[in-house]
């Protein structure tokens, strides 16, 4: 590809794959690899204040999968008006590039791609019973596993119930070798508590 130069990119329009009757005039979030979370959290949670808004659609493309989702994931943390309700679907969408060529005896190449294409239906009512499907879910259940006839919550729980870690003032190979500073202190220390 090095004696060709990109001339355009056209991305195909993909409508968001929920049910038309609960989209139908609901705002699109476009998140893009360079989008700004905050931008986006400030202008939805503004969406949300508003009692007749009940829907919104996160849609991250390609690269911007990961900060799609990372994205509600930190709404949802952040909202404090309630049970939130969603919906993920995953689809690919096309995407056709315009390669020219730099020398004369070549031919211009179109290249067909099919990108990942992310869709993040959020929703303060829960959805219609035929639309609920294992992709559904709300943001006040806590998922619970079996592992050996025991039953734990999807967390570590409280920081009391950790472990403390023994510390042993013994030389551990693992460790990282210190600093110099660092290495004289702990000297000076280690000299003060033998004596």
């Amino acid at each position: 590809m090095e004696h060709y130069i990109k001339a355009s990119e056209i991305n195909v329009p993909c409508l968001p794959p929920f049910p038309a009757e609960l989209t139908t005039g609901t705002k699109e979030m476009i998140v893009k690899e360079n989008t700004k979370f905050k931008n986006i959290l400030t202008f939805v949670d503004k969406l949300f204040e508003d009692t007749n808004c009940r829907l919104v659609i996160f849609k991250g493309v390609g690269e911007a999968t990961a900060k799609c989702i990372s994205c509600v994931e930190v709404f949802k943390r952040n909202y404090k008006g309630g049970v939130l309700y969603q919906w993920n679907k995953i689809v690919f969408t096309r995407r056709t590039d315009s390669w020219l060529p730099m020398v004369e005896s070549l031919s211009k190449i179109l290249v067909h791609v099919d990108v990942p294409t992310v869709y993040i239906l959020i929703s303060k009512d829960p959805f219609p019973d035929d639309c609920i499907n294992e992709s559904s879910q709300d943001s006040s259940s806590e998922a619970r596993f079996t592992f050996d006839n025991e039953a734990m919550s999807n967390g570590l729980g409280s920081p009391q119930e950790k472990p403390k870690l023994l510390r042993t003032l013994g030389v551990n190979k693992w460790n990282r070798p210190l600093k110099k500073n660092c290495r004289i202190q702990k000297q000076q220390l280690l000299s003060k508590d033998k004596s």
